[in-house]
């Protein structure tokens, strides 16, 4: 994830870089923005930015000179000691409006808003990219929100995804699970058919855990996962075709 931080405290911008590198250490985080002209020209000549974190009084006037200017889909985290421009700042593509001091928990918060925006269907941003690519863009991890902290997820510590009442459980390889706000079938949208496939409603495998398939009743099979020896996934006849094809590759 690369981020623009605009802001024109020293102190502001070094807490706020620290608490993103707590979170995710692989985030690109961009030098101190603190005037609207660095601001633009830096966004100008970075057409990749997946979130700005902006604080809205710079040196120069305020940021939404520079945004009006450059941005196009790109979300934008609003930091400020003030709170009268929070309606205005939802003109300029603002997801999240932090008064200081931010708090970790809050910048978590607003990233897991960035990542839903950024995976959403109408992001053009998205579209472009993957067009230019020649191929989708699948999600390599997931952020997920604690009560005292923020946990980066690689999806290869996935072993399988469960959905049941309405609640979507990631099922990780140490034996614990978090949820996500997604449905299976956005997550069939995010991840990558080559590692990961839908086994029935309530279940989506990761291949790289698929341990066993045992053989069930009128040609149904049994999926069986290697960290989670007493689970037995149900596959339909139908479905176990395309299951063996996927694994025999």
């Amino acid at each position: 994830m690369k981020i623009a931080i605009a802001e024109d405290e020293l102190l502001n911008y070094t807490e706020l870089r620290n608490i993103l590198i707590e979170i995710d250490p692989q985030m690109v985080i961009s030098q101190q923005l603190p005037t609207i002209s660095e601001t633009r020209r830096y966004l100008l000549s970075n057409n990749d930015i997946d979130v700005i974190f902006a604080d809205i009084r710079l040196g120069d006037g305020l940021v939404f000179e520079a945004l009006s200017d450059v941005i196009e889909n790109t979300p934008v985290v609003f930091t400020t000691a003030y709170d009268e421009y929070a309606i205005r700042a939802f003109n300029y593509n603002g997801i999240a409006y932090l008064l200081k001091p931010i708090e970790k928990k809050d910048v978590c918060r607003a990233l897991i808003t960035a990542r839903k925006w950024g995976m959403s269907s109408g992001s053009a941003k998205q579209l472009f990219l993957s067009m230019q690519q020649g191929a989708k863009v699948y999600r390599q991890r997931f952020l997920v929100s604690h009560p005292d902290y923020c946990e980066v997820i690689d999806v290869e510590r996935i072993s399988h995804i469960m959905s049941e009442n309405g609640i979507t459980r990631l099922f990780l390889t140490d034996g614990h699970s978090v949820v996500v706000s997604y449905s299976l079938d956005d997550l069939c949208n995010q991840l990558d058919p080559s590692e990961f496939f839908r086994a029935n409603r309530q279940y989506i495998v990761n291949i790289g855990h698929v341990k066993r398939l045992n053989n069930w009743f009128k040609g149904k099979t049994r999926l069986k996962v290697d960290c989670y020896p007493d689970l037995n996934i149900e596959v339909s006849k139908e479905r176990t075709s395309k299951l063996k094809k996927w694994l025999d590759r």
